[in-house]
Formats: structure tokens, sequence, C-alpha cells
């Protein structure tokens, strides 16, 4: 991870903190908190996805929970979400689904210190990762 703002909102980041790691779709001018930095790491459309940010940020800190918008549908079989799966270990890292109207709030609390708005256009894609401890 070379961004400097990311490393710099990552260095103020502590544990319980929380990061949005958001689609192309989502609204960062409306749905953050007020604390949150937003940093914009979209190069086009698709590119880079939230699969391949949270992979970087999960390289970078230790994850304690990994919070996912549930579709009104109740599925949570989609690509994006298969892909955040296979990037954390499932016994170190919790999982969590929220409705849309509750994820939004969570989003919008004080706790948000980071949004990375990717260029991922695929719907439900966004993840609040709330940042663990540190790795021994």
């Amino acid at each position: 991870m070379i961004h400097p703002d990311v490393l710099e909102a990552l260095a103020r980041v502590g544990h319980k903190g929380r990061i949005l790691v958001a689609d192309a779709l989502y609204s960062t001018a409306t749905i953050v908190g007020p604390r949150c930095r937003v940093v914009h790491i979209g190069l086009c459309a698709g590119y880079p996805t939230v699969p391949e940010a949270v992979r970087t940020l999960h390289r970078a800190i230790a994850l304690e929970e990994v919070c996912r918008m549930l579709p009104e549908s109740g599925r949570t079989d989609h690509d994006v979400h298969r892909e955040v799966d296979a990037l954390l270990p499932g016994a170190a890292t919790a999982h969590s689904w929220i409705p849309r109207g509750e994820f939004y709030a969570a989003a919008r609390s004080e706790d948000v210190a980071l949004c990375l708005a990717t260029g991922d256009v695929r719907r439900f894609a966004n993840v609040l990762l709330t940042v663990g401890g540190v790795r021994a």
C-alpha cells in the first residue's frame, strides 16, 4: 500500500475503529460519518474492486469484523460476497450482515474513520471493516 492519504488515515484508525470500503455507486457525500476521511481510489468503472481493496487492507492491518449490507432479497451468495469471504479466514474474523438502513446508519457513525471509494460497480459490494488489535 503506497497511497499517502490512505496510509495517513490508517495510521489514525485504532482498535475498534471502522473503515468503509464502498462501491462506485455509494454516496460518499451523504452516507459517511462526520469524522470520516473519504479517499477516492476508483480509477475506472470496475477497478479496483471492493475485494481488491479489502485484500490490501487485510495485508496491512488486523481485522476484527466484516459487516456487509444484506440485500433486500436476503441472498448473500453474490460474486462479490464470495470474493470477500475467500480473502478472510472465517475463524479469525467475525462476519455479519445488516439491512440497508442499518448499514447506512453504521456507516454514518463517528467510529468510521476512513472510506475507500472504489471503482466496483456491483451492487451490495460495500463492507464495513472493524480494525482489530495488533497482530502477533
